[in-house]
């Protein structure tokens, strides 16, 4: 079966459902959204159903720490034993087993590229969530040279065989459109009114179902096979 036509789950049963079943291997993904939407839940939910199916996943963070990231999904119900991880937050100081870390007063874009190179090199995963790639932006003298620097991680990615998925946050103040452009499918989540939704505005070479999608995120769930089940569509059911 060809990767054309061969879907991958993102690990919520609801949201696959939305997207035709899954989405297609070896492309690049944007999950939009603000603080507290679900992004980085999204992200593990796709990491662990990758572990379940044997594969290399490769969880890489430039906003926290290992350590509170491991503890957060833990608590949270996921399996995260088969998960790599790779912090290049510049805050973090860590332990000198953990990967490459860029430290506060050497945060530059060519080192922090390269960690993220070799470390894709080296663990060839097939699920990368990258969190969050408005960070990049900092790190970027303008636009361009930041439309660059996605494209060729973009690239990297999916020349290693890779199916990535980089949370973006949304704002009114700073404008992701250049992202949605360079992505091949675009995830909208919102919380608003005590009213969560889940939005797909982008999904190359597939179908999916149009339209704003009631989306419940719980506390904390027992996961069955790295998701929570889904009551009905087009209803999605995250762990918070």
């Amino acid at each position: 079966m060809s990767l054309e036509t061969k879907r991958i789950s993102t690990g919520v049963v609801g949201l696959d459902e939305i997207i035709n079943e899954g989405l297609l291997p070896g492309r690049a993904y944007l999950v939009r959204g603000g603080p507290g939407t679900g992004k980085t839940t999204l992200g593990f939910h796709f990491l662990s159903e990758g572990s379940i199916n044997d594969e290399n996943t490769l969880f890489i963070t430039l906003t926290e720490s290992i350590e509170r990231l491991q503890l957060d999904a833990e608590q949270k119900g996921f399996n995260i034993e088969s998960i790599e991880f790779l912090s290049l937050n510049p805050a973090s100081v860590l332990e000198e087993s953990q990967y490459n870390v860029v430290h506060s007063g050497e945060v530059e874009q060519e080192p922090l590229i390269k960690d993220i190179t070799d470390r894709i090199k080296e663990l060839q995963p097939k699920r990368i969530f990258l969190d969050s790639v408005s960070h990049l932006r900092y790190l970027s003298p303008d636009t361009f040279q930041y439309r660059k620097l996605l494209l060729s991680l973009i690239n990297l990615a999916v020349e290693q065989g890779a199916t990535i998925m980089l949370s973006s946050e949304a704002s009114s103040s700073m404008s992701d459109d250049d992202l949605q452009f360079l992505c091949d499918g675009v995830i909208n989540l919102t919380f608003g009114y005590d009213k969560r939704q889940v939005r797909i505005s982008k999904l190359r070479g597939s179908d999916f179902l149009e339209g704003e999608h009631s989306m419940r995120l719980r506390i904390h769930a027992k996961i069955n096979s790295g998701f929570c089940a889904v009551n009905r569509l087009p209803f999605c059911s995250f762990v918070l």
